[in-house]
């Protein structure tokens, strides 16, 4: 093969001249075997392989042989995929708010039956509304009753407040209290009294009880007198433990010895002056003795006709987190006391069973009768929307209480 240059070929791009047909099998024939080209020999520079020979170009990545891109197929797949998680996701926020409407409905119909008030409470929020009372029909329990306004703050005052480990006493701005009868601490003729209290600063009080307290719990210690031979002018009814202060609770409660026969302080019923301790007083000896079964049995079994109520026993330990105390009794007031005897309630299951059971306009009230005298008892919720509360109330012959939870107690007397 000849492999100097072609002078007829130019850089222009003019093409190779014809060349005559050669017999390759000829020029085969005459190359000896083996023989191959000259080392070194080179394509002179600018000669490129004839178009027929020319090699198919290597195709980019990407790209189809028609020359479209090749991912444009998987392009619109995941995007056709895209959209339909998206319209599945869609789908599925719809059911989740539509459910949730569903229960909420169910929720507000279960918990507050009736119309309710929708408006934003006191604080802040819309979680809890008051209810709407319908006007009472004619011929109802509660035809022609008014409106009482009470402030919420009341509810932790009145005389059948719950004061325990959970709910602590609300310490008003004045406590109508009265220094206890036979002020001296000399012999009475029903009963005497305690020491009084000493409190921390050295100061001395005389036993002190609520107003409320004092008119019923002479008549009970006189009858109770009168109903025990043991009762004698030298051995007599002492009451002590009245009113504490805070501090005076503090005291004790540092002081304790027996766990549990001490409410911690602000949580003691003593500081609501509805509460004494009863003893008996030996005349010529200085200890205090307990009441003898016989005494203790009387008052147990009548305290609840005055008026008071046994306030710790062993039985509902459990419920008040006090151990037994059979010296300690709270005044709560006739109709209720004789209910909680009756049914053998503790104060807490007492004031409970209100709430549940016996809530003004959506549920009956309860109807008690103690000896000739009917009384209607009813739990009126305090509002979560007002800083005051509209009580429905008769015109007349009622009685309200706070409970210290929640709420007021109405006691109607017929």
């Amino acid at each position: 093969m000849n492999n100097t240059p072609n002078p007829n070929r130019n850089t222009g791009g003019t093409q190779r001249p014809a060349q005559p047909q050669v017999n390759r099998n000829a020029q085969t024939a005459d190359r000896p075997a083996g023989a191959q080209r000259p080392a070194g020999a080179q394509r002179p520079a600018g000669a490129q392989r004839p178009a027929q020979q020319a090699k198919r170009p290597v195709q980019p990545q990407g790209k189809a042989p028609n020359g479209k891109k090749g991912g444009k197929k998987n392009k619109d797949l995941v995007l056709a995929v895209l959209a339909l998680i998206l319209v599945v996701a869609l789908a599925i926020t719809i059911l989740v708010c539509c459910i949730k409407a569903i229960v909420d409905t169910v929720n507000k119909n279960n918990n507050t039956p009736g119309t309710t008030i929708t408006t934003t409470g006191t604080t802040g929020t819309t979680a809890a509304t008051d209810p709407v009372y319908p006007t009472p029909a004619p011929g109802a329990w509660n035809e022609g009753f008014v409106t009482l306004s009470k402030p919420n703050t009341a509810i932790h005052e009145g005389d059948i407040i719950l004061v325990n480990g959970d709910h602590a006493y609300t310490f008003p701005s004045s406590l109508q209290l009265v220094e206890m009868l036979n002020k001296s601490y000399g012999w009475s003729t029903v009963y005497v009294l305690g020491n009084g209290m000493t409190y921390p600063d050295g100061t001395q009080k005389p036993v002190e009880l609520s107003r409320r307290v004092v008119a019923d719990l002479t008549a009970m210690l006189a009858d109770m007198k009168a109903a025990n031979s043991t009762l004698t002018d030298t051995r007599r009814l002492m009451i002590l433990s009245g009113y504490r202060t805070l501090e005076k609770q503090q005291e004790l409660y540092e002081n304790e010895t027996v766990e549990g026969l001490t409410a911690k302080p602000g949580h003691s019923e003593h500081h609501t002056g509805l509460t004494f301790d009863i003893r008996i007083s030996v005349k010529d000896k200085p200890e205090i003795e307990y009441l003898n079964d016989t005494e203790q049995a009387w008052i147990t079994e009548n305290c609840a006709k005055y008026g008071f109520i046994l306030r710790y026993t062993d039985d509902n330990k459990d419920i008040t987190g006090i151990l037994n105390e059979d010296w300690h009794f709270r005044y709560v007031g006739k109709a209720h006391a004789s209910y909680m005897a009756e049914n053998d309630l503790c104060l807490e299951e007492y004031v409970d069973m209100l709430r549940k059971n016996h809530h003004y306009g959506l549920q009956e009230p309860l109807n008690y009768k103690v000896g000739e005298t009917e009384y209607t008892i009813y739990y009126f919720p305090a509002s979560v929307e007002n800083d005051t509360t509209n009580i429905y109330v008769p015109s007349s012959n009622y009685e309200v209480s706070g409970n210290n939870v929640d709420g007021f107690i109405v006691t109607i007397t017929k």
